[in-house]
């Protein structure tokens, strides 16, 4: 069984494609064809969710509430069933300049990759594909965005293979395409 062209066709309403889709392909495609099928372009995998408490802004016209994490300056709570699948290919990416593109990442559902959860906020973030290097910003977010356990200060930064990202208490794992594989090949073994 060979892989479809690209992922485009794959992805769901809010970004995502099949753990499962991609796992049951692995089997029978190399590293090289399966970075074809993702475009070459890395991917969010679902992590693990923050333990913490929620509790209500005083801006009553945004809904988006605070969120206390439990664990500060600790690894997250262990990945749930439903996060653990949970993978965002990061090709939904609309073009601003001729060397810029854009993947927003957010609670609405105008956001290439959509976090239905009221600890993310309307636009939480960006990540930005600048020159071959993938950017994240922090778009003044209620809970902010970290970065392996730190949290988002600077204006931007420059991701790396493997980078812990948090969205709030939602965490995800960037994989480059061909980590992605052996991370899949591993898993099933």
């Amino acid at each position: 069984m060979h892989m479809p062209a690209t992922v485009d066709s794959h992805l769901n309403a809010s970004g995502r494609i099949s753990l499962s889709l991609l796992a049951e392909h692995i089997l029978t495609t190399t590293a090289n064809e399966f970075a074809t099928f993702l475009c070459h372009r890395p991917v969010l995998a679902g992590a693990a969710i923050r333990r913490g408490c929620f509790a209500r802004r005083k801006c009553e016209h945004d809904q988006t509430l605070m969120f206390y994490s439990h664990e500060e300056h600790e690894s997250a709570a262990p990945s749930t069933a439903e996060l653990d699948k949970v993978v965002y290919p990061l090709v939904k990416c609309r073009p601003l300049t001729n060397h810029i593109e854009s993947f927003t990442i957010g609670r609405l559902s105008s956001n290439d990759l959509v976090i239905a959860d009221f600890a993310v906020s309307k636009h939480h973030a960006t990540l930005e594909l600048k020159f071959g290097q993938y950017i994240l910003i922090d778009c003044q977010s209620t809970n902010g965005t970290c970065v392996n356990n730190k949290p988002l200060i600077t204006q931007e930064h420059s991701l790396q293979d493997g980078d812990v990202i948090a969205f709030a208490r939602y965490e995800f794992v960037f994989f480059n395409p061909e980590s992605l594989y052996y991370q899949l090949v591993h898993w099933q073994g």
